[in-house]
């Protein structure tokens, strides 16, 4: 029945979750309504066909009623904090980050002891890897101009700190497999946050136009001192982790550096390149002798 009344609102809604929202869409109260009706009536047929359970459908409904409203409300504040240009942008970050927000509520209810919101964390983040990878990562619209609140922190920042909290969530409460994915989620969306910052710095809202020499070799920089963090995270709180990631991430960069700000970088670039990459390893090396051995030695 669900099928057949609101078929092409169920598409469209699909598209509106795992795609970029469509601008017009926002004022369109009609359209808005026609989603959440279409949702509402699929998820009530989904989970009274699982459980025959009518007032646990009821309860679905309701609950998936509050998620949708706060999806819209969290695109119109991001629409009125990024302003009217990167419209797009803001909207498809507060969707992406609104999902990260709900797999952290259901994290913190699963550990709880609620074992039915276990696939709703799961859920929720496969929605934001699945937006990430469809959505932000090959879009081009605009970011906004300031620095550092633009859509970059809806798009990468609020789920890099929901995934920080739920790997230490889950390795509090003694799940290491569990907070283990959200380190290396963390991880690497630290690391997305971290490039795609540099770019928007040099190539404007856009992220669009030729790399400059300055542009590659920040790069390099930011990249050693992200690995440098995760080093000193690592031996802060004790996160294997952290450490393997440190060196993947350390790995990356001497690739880089001897394959392709060599080959690009030219004058006291390429210098400062190898230099500041010769520095950083001896003071890794360094490190790892008089303070990471040496507690391994200890333990």
């Amino acid at each position: 029945l669900t099928l057949v009344l609101f078929r092409s609102e169920l598409f469209l809604g699909i598209e509106f979750l795992f795609g970029p929202i469509p601008v017009n869409a926002v004022p369109d109260a009609t359209g808005i309504g026609a989603y959440l009706l279409a949702f509402i009536a699929f998820i009530s047929a989904l989970f009274t066909a699982v459980s025959v359970n009518l007032r646990r459908a009821l309860k679905a409904s309701m609950a998936f009623i509050g998620v949708l409203g706060i999806a819209l409300g969290y695109a119109v504040v991001a629409v009125l904090c990024l302003g009217e240009e990167p419209l797009q942008a803001g909207l498809d970050g507060g969707m992406t980050a609104l999902w990260a927000v709900i797999a952290g509520v259901a994290g913190i209810f699963l550990l709880r002891g609620s074992a039915a919101t276990g696939v709703l964390v799961w859920v929720a983040a496969g929605v934001v890897l699945a937006r990430l990878w469809l959505v932000h990562l090959t879009a081009f619209a605009p970011l906004g101009e300031l620095v550092f609140w633009n859509a970059l922190l809806l798009q990468l920042g609020i789920p890099l700190v929901v995934a920080i909290w739920l790997s230490c969530a889950f390795a509090r409460a003694g799940r290491a497999p569990e907070g283990g994915i959200f380190q290396i989620a963390a991880m690497l969306l630290a690391w997305l946050w971290l490039t795609f910052s540099i770019r928007h710095y040099f190539q404007g809202e856009m992220l669009r136009g030729s790399m400059s020499d300055a542009e590659l070799y920040t790069y390099s920089i930011g990249w050693v001192l992200l690995g440098v963090a995760f080093q000193l995270a690592g031996l802060r709180w004790r996160v294997k982790a952290l450490h393997v990631g440190s060196l993947v991430l350390l790995l990356i960069t001497v690739g880089k550096v001897f394959l392709v700000d060599a080959a690009q970088l030219t004058g006291l670039y390429r210098v400062l390149s190898f230099l500041g990459l010769g520095i950083c390893l001896l003071g890794i090396g360094y490190f790892y002798n008089r303070v990471v051995f040496r507690r391994r030695g200890e333990e």
